[in-house]
């Protein structure tokens, strides 16, 4: 568990200080004792989230620790996104007007430590503006985010796809290790199909030609490793996969 973690519940301001950025000196101080939530640890696989008694009164979960793959099937068709540390979720949130049949469902990538934003944290969060405008800045973090994803699905070529795909999830999640970048999320090719909008054998074509190229390997432990340094424009990346 991350640091601030104990007994279930976590300050949350401790274990993400970005949360409380906007706060100093004492208010700070009083904020951090206070905001304190329930935390569910989830293991790797299926999940299945429950609605709480009362929703309009919940600002959701944050995720602290660990990554939630969630796929939507919309008329046969299938879309995709990733959720990481930071990412705020609220799975039973209507949307406004008319909405397609699509069936959500939950997969936990990597163990995950889920914060519960109940109630009584809701109501507690509330006493300082600059904290309800870090949560809310999470939600439209997260909107952003699969804005980028969806620019990324529509580029031409799949190796080109997956390649940008796993250098966004790189500078969000990942780490330098010597002379590569890791990013620490045992990912499937279908989840990586998924989320570049292909099917799983054309997503493993490309991840096996990238291999080739020497951009990108797969460790042991199943996490991803990309060589060399991110790249800072698009034009390099398609540069990088026409080598």
């Amino acid at each position: 568990m991350p640091t601030g973690i104990a007994n279930s519940h976590a300050r949350l301001l401790d274990v993400d200080p970005a949360l409380g950025a906007g706060l100093t000196g004492r208010a700070l101080d009083v904020a951090r004792g206070l905001v304190v939530a329930p935390v569910d640890a989830l293991d790797r696989g299926p999940w299945r989230p429950t609605s709480p008694a009362r929703p309009d009164q919940h600002l959701g979960f944050m995720l602290l620790e660990g990554f939630l793959f969630r796929r939507i099937l919309v008329a046969g068709r299938e879309s995709a996104e990733l959720l990481g540390p930071g990412d705020l979720l609220r799975p039973w949130q209507p949307m406004r007007g008319w909405e397609l049949d699509a069936a959500a469902t939950w997969t936990v990538v990597e163990p995950c430590a889920l914060a519960t934003l109940d109630e009584r944290l809701t109501g507690i969060i509330g006493r300082w503006p600059e904290l309800v405008a870090a949560v809310v800045g999470r939600a439209v973090e997260r909107s952003r985010v699969l804005a980028v994803r969806m620019g990324i699905a529509q580029m031409a070529g799949v190796e080109l796809r997956m390649l940008a795909l796993l250098w966004h999830l790189a500078a969000r999640f990942g780490h330098r290790q010597g002379d590569r970048c890791v990013v620490p999320i045992r990912l499937t090719h279908q989840m990586l199909g998924a989320l570049v909008r292909t099917q799983r054998p054309t997503a493993s074509g490309a991840l096996r030609r990238l291999a080739e190229q020497g951009l990108v390997a797969r460790a042991d432990d199943g996490w991803w490793a990309l060589s060399g340094d991110p790249p800072d424009r698009l034009e390099a990346l398609r540069q990088t996969v026409a080598a």
